[in-house]
């Protein structure tokens, strides 16, 4: 027998500079339609980041490297409650924190539902 749980807990907070708190959003707080706009763009990230291994030139691989850009602000604008021109603003690294917390808190739901479901 197992136990499945239908809670979906309050998005995890965070801040930004230590100043403005925004929210990170995990596939349980998405509607069907925003997870299957988020899956398609997570696989086009996915997609995009393979192409650019096998680009072989750098005019060939700045294009590419363009719409990774694009592709990873977008999957972080969904996915968080931060305004896609503010992600805009910020440097490669902090956009790159953020992807990493964000993969972190899909996993950790994928992870508590596999916990519910052996139970």
């Amino acid at each position: 027998m197992f136990n499945i749980s239908t809670a979906v807990t309050e998005p995890q907070k965070f801040r930004v500079d230590g100043e403005t708190e925004y929210e990170m959003y995990s596939m349980d707080h998405l509607t069907p339609e925003q997870e299957a706009d988020v899956v398609a763009t997570l696989s086009r990230f996915f997609s995009l980041s393979e192409e650019l291994g096998m680009a072989g030139s750098k005019e060939k691989a700045k294009p590419i490297a363009e719409k990774i850009r694009t592709t990873r602000i977008l999957l972080l604008s969904k996915l968080t409650n931060v305004p896609r021109a503010e992600l805009e603003k910020w440097p490669l690294s902090a956009q790159a924190e953020l992807l990493e917390a964000v993969q972190q808190n899909i996993d950790k739901v994928e992870e508590d539902t596999e916990a519910t479901d052996e139970s």
